[in-house]
């Protein structure tokens, strides 16, 4: 894992703090996160954070950790839960990635394909400018969709009459906001995270 769990200096340089990642022998350089980007990923690590027990031996990391995959790719995901961080039994229990419209079709294919190459258990996508969301859990390898739906934006449903009318939302979306409980139960090993969506996404713009 030490090859694997890594900063890579020549990705991450002192000469900007925008994050960098290896795509197919290729560096990308991401644009600055918008607002809501940055606003959900703050508030996840907050509401895992605080549900982590202090005995527990287990961290969460913001665009820290890099992934290794070869030497043509290595992935540096928006959240990452990693349980006794540095030792032989050092395990990443959770990567959340957050898709901004930079992120090609493509390369969200490979980084997914790759984390479940790695055995990582539980995998979360939010794409908050499209107003959704899904939950994989890892099975024989690949991951399994157990939840999907609509991220529950303040902004999108402020006055609900008027944007139906507008054609801006549909009767479906207004039930999904209404009646589901958009949360999301992640299961490691001796612990339980609840994310509650509706706190994550709170008064986003």
């Amino acid at each position: 894992m030490e090859n694997l769990l890594k900063l890579n200096q020549e990705i991450n340089d002192t000469t900007t703090k925008r994050k960098k990642e290896l795509i197919n022998g290729v560096i990308y350089l991401h644009a600055t996160p918008t607002h809501n980007h940055g606003r959900i990923s703050t508030n996840l690590i907050f509401e895992i954070k605080k549900q982590l027990p202090r005995t527990s031996n287990c961290e969460v990391y913001s665009d820290s950790i890099s992934y290794k995959i070869n030497e043509k790719n290595e992935y540096i995901p928006d959240i990452t839960l990693i349980c006794n961080a540095g030792k032989d039994n050092e395990k990443t229990h959770l990567i959340i990635e957050i898709w901004s419209k930079s992120n090609k079709k493509k390369h969200r294919e490979d980084k997914i394909e790759a984390y479940a190459k790695l055995g990582i258990t539980n995998f979360i996508e939010i794409t908050h400018y499209n107003k959704n969301y899904k939950q994989h859990i890892l099975e024989n390898g690949i991951y399994k969709t157990i939840k999907e739906g609509i991220v529950p934006m303040e902004s999108y449903f402020v006055d609900m009459d008027k944007q139906k009318d507008e054609g801006k939302l549909t009767d479906e979306e207004i039930k999904d906001y209404l009646e589901q409980k958009e949360e999301l139960l992640i299961n490691l090993k001796d612990i339980n995270i609840t994310i509650d969506l509706r706190e994550i996404c709170y008064n986003l713009i």
